[in-house]
């Protein structure tokens, strides 16, 4: 695999795409918290998919490009990938999780004045209530991914950072795989490790409320990894491995885990976020000058608003929408309006304060974390360079 060049190491079309799908996420919500669905809008967890597949081709990408001075094999490379991954997600989320446990009980009080209204929105209250110091700690630790009473357990929408959280922690195996069997021998590795394990526990995997246990969606980041792989092949192999990060999604119909609709809809994001990835490779062979335009239309500053603010909004939105929803639904012109009028209202009122907050994380929590976590490793790098010259 060949490094791109240095200006291709950021990709800000990409910070672009984060940003829709944190925008795609609060938009579900709303239509889910006013009991309406609409195909693919309500569908909050085909964006929580574009994310992982973000997730797993960036990672893949970093990776390829620093694999010259990080070399895989090398115990160094793995210690410093985890401290920058953990002080990228862990400061705003300690900070999110403190005031979700501090406001849970008011935050739960409106999320049953919205189960009164739609009763199909009813869900567990243990997410609001739950301040115990076990829960405390499962979440503190991210651990809560791998417990399926504690993965969806807090008014955040976190499993899905305990899932990334699992997804860091096996990245650099796959990666060591890949160097030593191949990329397609890891995959298929990689995959039928996760069959394995639901075929062997049903049980363990049937009682998460949501797929916070990476066997159940390692296929997406495998998906994202593989058209990193494609996009650093200079040779027709870029097609394969293109073709294969599609394919991967496809057992999980064979082994009923997933229905053939929703990997069908997977698939098609997927296309969408290959085209966007492999722009470069596609226009040189086929000229797809389209394509070209669309990564130059989201390199604009407001979509790398959306870029930067993603992630605070990601984990913020519900801990306003909620109330704001719950005091809505106190009004009965409110409740008796058409369901695109309830969600557009409940979206309007609510993403200006949500956006606005996490530009505030952005700049001072976010931007601090990942300054700490470059400090740490400054200070770290002696003993991390004396283990790369011994591993």
């Amino acid at each position: 695999m060949r490094p791109l060049p240095p200006n291709d190491n950021h990709l800000p079309y990409l910070d672009a795409v984060r940003g829709l799908a944190a925008f795609w996420v609060l938009v579900s919500h709303a239509a889910i918290l006013n009991a309406v669905y609409w195909p693919i809008v309500s569908e909050g967890g085909l964006a929580v998919d574009l994310f992982m597949m973000m997730s797993g081709f960036l990672m893949t990408h970093h990776y390829i490009q620093r694999s010259s001075a990080e070399p895989w094999d090398k115990s160094s490379t793995w210690q410093s990938f985890w401290l920058r991954r953990f002080f990228r997600i862990a400061p705003l989320f300690y900070v999110l999780l403190i005031i979700s446990f501090l406001a849970g009980n008011e935050i739960g009080a409106w999320r049953e004045q919205i189960a009164a209204v739609w009763p199909s929105t009813e869900t567990t209250m243990l997410r609001y209530t739950d301040q115990s110091p076990l829960n405390a700690i499962i979440h503190g630790t991210f651990l809560f991914g791998l417990l399926p009473d504690y993965s969806f357990r807090t008014p955040l929408p976190d499993w899905s950072i305990g899932l990334e959280m699992q997804f860091y922690a096996v990245f650099p195996i796959v990666m060591l795989l890949s160097l030593r069997l191949g990329v397609s021998a890891a995959a298929f590795l990689m995959l039928a490790t996760a069959f394995i394990l639901q075929a062997v526990a049903p049980a363990y995997f049937h009682d998460y409320p949501m797929p916070a246990n990476l066997a159940l969606k390692i296929d997406v980041f495998l998906t994202g990894m593989l058209f990193a792989v494609a996009a650093h092949r200079a040779d027709g192999r870029s097609a394969f491995f293109g073709l294969l990060a599609l394919l991967v999604l496809v057992p999980g119909v064979v082994f009923g885990t997933k229905s053939v609709s929703y990997v069908v809809t997977q698939g098609v994001i997927a296309l969408g976020f290959g085209a966007l990835v492999l722009h470069k490779i596609m226009a040189a062979y086929v000229g797809q000058r389209w394509i070209e335009n669309i990564v130059s239309m989201l390199d604009r500053r407001s979509f790398r608003f959306l870029g930067d603010t993603s992630y605070g909004v990601y984990l913020v939105h519900l801990l306003l929408m909620i109330p704001i929803i719950g005091v809505l639904s106190l009004y009965p012109a409110y409740v008796a309006m058409g369901e695109e009028y309830r969600v557009l209202i409940a979206v309007i009122v609510t993403a200006p304060p949500v956006y606005l907050i996490s530009w505030g994380l952005h700049r001072t929590i976010e931007k601090y974390g990942i300054r700490l976590g470059k400090n740490v490793l400054k200070l770290l790098r002696p003993s991390l360079k004396s283990s790369h010259r011994t591993a």
